[in-house]
C-alpha cells in the first residue's frame, strides 16, 4: 500500500516538473505574454474604413454590376414553394438505390418552371 503512495507522489512530482519545463504557463493568458501581437482596435478601424456613407448603414447601397433578372425566378420559386426536387442520384455511389422523391404539395415537381 505504501509504494502504491509513493508511485502515484512519484507520478505527481514528475508530471509537475514535466508541465514547468514546457514553459507554459497556466495563469498567464498567451495573448498577454511580451512580443505577442494584440489587438488594438483594429476592428472599430475596419469599421470605419468599411463605412465611408453612414447613411449607408441604415438603407444599404445598391450595385450596377448584378443583373436582378437572373435572381427572380429563383426567389419566386422559393417564395413561392414551388422549389424544383431534389435529384436522387449520388455521384459517390454510396446509397446507390433508387429512391423517389416527394413533389412540393400544388405541383408536380419541376414541369412549367
Amino acid at each position: 500500500m505504501q509504494q502504491v503512495a509513493s508511485l502515484i507522489a512519484a507520478l505527481i512530482a514528475g508530471l509537475l516538473v514535466a508541465s514547468n519545463l514546457t514553459g507554459c504557463s497556466t495563469f498567464q493568458d498567451p495573448y498577454e505574454r511580451p512580443g505577442t501581437w494584440a489587438p488594438e482596435g483594429v476592428n472599430d478601424a475596419n469599421l470605419r474604413a468599411m463605412i465611408a456613407d453612414p447613411n449607408d448603414l441604415a438603407l444599404g447601397r445598391g450595385t450596377e454590376r448584378s443583373l436582378a433578372v437572373e435572381a427572380v425566378p429563383p426567389v419566386a420559386r422559393l417564395l413561392s414553394g414551388h422549389r424544383p426536387a431534389l435529384p436522387t442520384e449520388s455521384a459517390s455511389g454510396l446509397g446507390s438505390e433508387t429512391q423517389s422523391q416527394a413533389t412540393p404539395q400544388g405541383g408536380t415537381g419541376n414541369a412549367g418552371q
